[in-house]
């Protein structure tokens, strides 16, 4: 037979059905033109040997993020919080905008591989 580790290529097959292995935290929040936000990418190492995690979030045109990435060794089965600042830029008025995160584990390279929202109201 078949099971789940025979179908993906990680060290852990949970990393392949988790939905909560990385994420970005809050999910959604609310933020006034040239305000500065803080997001935090959480990210679970399932599997039984550390790793090297990186973070890289994707955001709109015209916001400021700082640090631009974080890269770090996460044990096994633990969380780290990777923290973020994200400047809404001034020009941005009454929208929904989304913040994507590149998730780096060991050698794979994950593009927007969690999201999330902020409504942008003066």
């Amino acid at each position: 037979g078949c099971s789940v580790a025979d179908l993906f290529p990680w060290s852990e097959p949970n990393f392949s059905v988790s939905t909560t292995g990385e994420r970005i935290y809050p999910y959604g929040q609310k933020a006034s033109p040239g305000q500065t936000i803080e997001i935090t990418v959480k990210i679970l190492n399932h599997s039984s040997l550390p790793g090297v995690f990186t973070a890289s979030p994707n955001v709109p045109e015209g916001f400021r993020l700082e640090p631009e990435k974080i890269s770090r060794s996460i044990e096994s089965r633990k969380q780290s919080d990777l923290r973020f600042r994200v400047t809404v830029p001034s020009s941005v008025l009454n929208s929904l905008q989304v913040i994507t995160c590149d998730v780096g584990i060991d050698k794979w390279h994950l593009r927007h591989w969690c999201e999330s929202m902020v409504e942008v109201r003066p």
